[in-house]
């Protein structure tokens, strides 16, 4: 085996790695807060009508959307997505670097 073959394997085992931990946590992380809450904190009938008025009178439609946008993230479902996603991203990166050590050993034999 070259040295960069070997790199290159080492790279991909890291990238499984960071894999796995990713889904791993964010397995746990939805696991630990997704729990239900020991006391309902449900709003009144109508509140959350007269809340999304209120803000669209003061920032109009998009403030309105980014406090959807927002809620939305609050949710532990959600972030257990964004922690998988950008794991798997960083994941990306250890593949895509053993891809290229791979390709350009291969040109070198070409041309050796």
């Amino acid at each position: 085996m070259t040295p960069a073959l070997r790199e290159s394997d080492r790279l991909r085992r890291t990238g499984k790695l960071v894999l796995m931990a990713g889904i791993v946590g964010a397995c746990l992380f939805y696991w630990v807060y997704a729990r239900p809450a020991a006391t309902p904190t449900d709003d009144p009938p109508g509140y959350e009508r007269a809340q999304n008025r209120q803000m669209r009178m003061l920032m109009g439609r998009t403030g309105v959307m980014m406090m959807e946008w927002q809620d939305a993230l609050d949710l532990p479902g959600t972030q257990a997505v964004l922690i998988a996603a950008v794991t798997g991203l960083f994941s990306l990166y250890f593949f895509r670097a053993a891809s290229v050590l791979d390709h350009d050993e291969k040109h070198l034999k070409k041309d050796g």
